[in-house]
């Protein structure tokens, strides 16, 4: 049982009342939202939303998307960090996206908590994409305006931050400095242009880092940049990267700066290469080998695995891709500097389908509502502070009754 442990001096029961809930799963956040309006409108503040992250952020979790073979529909899991040297997880879907089967969606990125999903008509229709954000924490999707593209362009979120802003940055074709860039939680959403100083051809997924999108691009066949797109002052800035082999690199967060993990998938051999962006514009290389014998031990070929991203311990996190067979699933820790390989079973899959793994996984109560947004939370914050101001009413709260809401989670 969880205790708090009151003073005799004065306190104030909003801080109680977020320290209390700031410990629950978002899932149980979302059902309390609906008790009434006065707990949505502290439960959807702006310092309870903070709160929230700042405690998620010290647990962060293992993220599966599935995307379901058999039907349009992406399902998430959650599973905890992998702790002891093997551990078996049985999983739970949290959150099911399903569209109707004339409207396959792709993967585009993801960024604090959010993910970003597209759908592109085929060819014989007009030629626009229609973008899907969704917070499986919350068990929210929303659908952006629709964007007139090329068919070979990408799309990549991000998040400021400093202005807790999540934009998404689409780009119009292959080879074009022309890029669209649309804000969430604006009065009006929609798409405004704005120009790269070079025309180049995406080849990667982005990540995000520290308000910064980056991603892997082509100017000519012979000429490659890494994309380092600033979210909050949307100004692009380039990195000469024509070291590494562009089509079998990863991007990944390594301790908070950008690295590259350089390991072309199906090879038959286990070396790998690391480099990490230490002060903006030096690279720092590590190189080592997989233990493939530690794979073997458990029926698995080295081969075909893929990197999927790095715990905050510096291991690397490894899965196969896809899950088409009875075989257990399961995602592999490779600790280079210990040599060590640790391996986490996943079980509870429902299906068969291609399986995306996010490391580090925190969990953001942030609602999404494409026309009300603004002002839902300006209705929010009058009414947090209202009961800021009129505090009677919740010291007439059982606060230790309330304490009881953290045993049935």
């Amino acid at each position: 049982m969880i205790c708090i442990h009151l003073s005799d001096h004065e306190f104030n029961p909003i801080d109680l009342f977020h320290d209390i809930f700031s410990r629950l799963p978002a899932k149980s956040i979302g059902r309390f939202r609906c008790v009434s309006e006065e707990w949505r409108s502290i439960l959807c503040s702006e310092d309870f939303t903070e709160l929230f992250i700042t405690k998620s952020s010290t647990h962060p979790s293992l993220l599966f998307a599935m995307k379901v073979a058999k039907n349009n529909e992406f399902q998430f899991f959650l599973s905890p960090q992998l702790h002891s040297q093997n551990e078996k997880s049985t999983l739970a879907a949290c959150f099911k996206l399903k569209l109707p089967e004339d409207m396959p969606l792709e993967f585009c990125s993801h960024a604090s908590g959010l993910f970003c999903f597209r759908h592109m008509p085929p060819i014989s229709k007009k030629e626009y994409t229609t973008h899907v954000i969704c917070n499986p924490s919350v068990g929210q999707s929303v659908f952006l305006p629709k964007l007139g593209t090329g068919r070979d362009g990408k799309s990549f979120l991000g998040f400021d931050p400093i202005d807790k802003v999540f934009k998404v940055l689409s780009s119009y074709s292959s080879h074009s400095s022309v890029n669209y860039i649309l804000t969430l939680g604006t009065a009006e959403m929609r798409w405004r242009r704005i120009h790269c100083p070079l025309s180049l051809y995406p080849l990667s997924k982005g990540i995000c880092i520290s308000g910064v999108i980056y991603y892997l691009a082509r100017k000519t066949y012979e000429t490659y940049y890494i994309v380092c797109f600033d979210v909050r002052s949307e100004i692009f800035e380039f990195l000469h990267a024509d070291f590494i082999d562009f089509y079998a690199t990863r991007l990944i967060n390594y301790e908070g700066q950008l690295g590259l993990i350089s390991w072309p998938e199906n090879s038959v051999d286990a070396s790998m290469a690391l480099w990490v962006l230490e002060d903006g514009e030096n690279w720092s290389e590590h190189a080592f080998t997989l233990p493939g014998d530690k794979f073997s031990d458990v029926a698995c070929n080295v081969s075909k695995v893929s990197v999927v991203g790095v715990t905050a311990i510096g291991e690397i996190v490894l899965m196969k891709k896809g899950y088409y067979d009875s075989d257990p699933f399961k995602v592999f820790y490779f600790h280079p500097k210990q040599n060590t390989v640790k391996h986490l079973e996943a079980q509870g899959f429902e299906t068969f389908g291609r399986v995306y793994a996010f490391v580090g996984h925190v969990e953001d109560l942030t609602l999404m509502n494409c026309h009300q947004l603004q002002q839902d939370r300006l209705k929010f914050d009058m009414k947090y502070h209202q009961l800021q101001k009129d505090v009677v009413r919740f010291e007439k709260i059982n606060k230790f009754a309330a304490l009881s809401l953290l045993e049935d989670v």
